[in-house]
């Protein structure tokens, strides 16, 4: 999931600031950044080790059409053989929830 930073610190080995986005797998944080799509693609990069041929994005209810589709843009020039695919998630606390198969 990715979803923005309340404190600042160090966990998990990653350094994170206050407001940063942060990407994380079973509660464990694998990246942080000051941009959302970054935060998402650095996410995409942990879901998708290994072999990947989906990947599905849940917007939350904040999300917007710009984000949506500036991650979704993103995503598909770095990983042209993912079939990727957006939908409506509505969850509060996560911006996107992402599940590759």
């Amino acid at each position: 999931a990715v979803s923005v930073a309340a404190k600042s610190g160090t966990f998990d080995g990653v350094k994170v600031k206050e407001g940063d986005f942060i990407g994380f797998i079973c509660k464990k944080i694998v990246s942080a950044s000051h941009t959302l799509t970054d935060a998402a693609l650095k996410l995409a990069e942990h879901l998708l080790s290994g072999v990947k041929s989906v990947l599905t994005c849940f917007c939350g209810k904040d999300s917007t059409a710009e984000s949506c589709a500036a991650i979704e843009s993103a995503l598909k020039n770095k990983y042209p053989d993912v079939e990727v695919y957006f939908t409506p998630g509505g969850q509060d606390v996560y911006s996107y929830i992402l599940v590759a198969a």
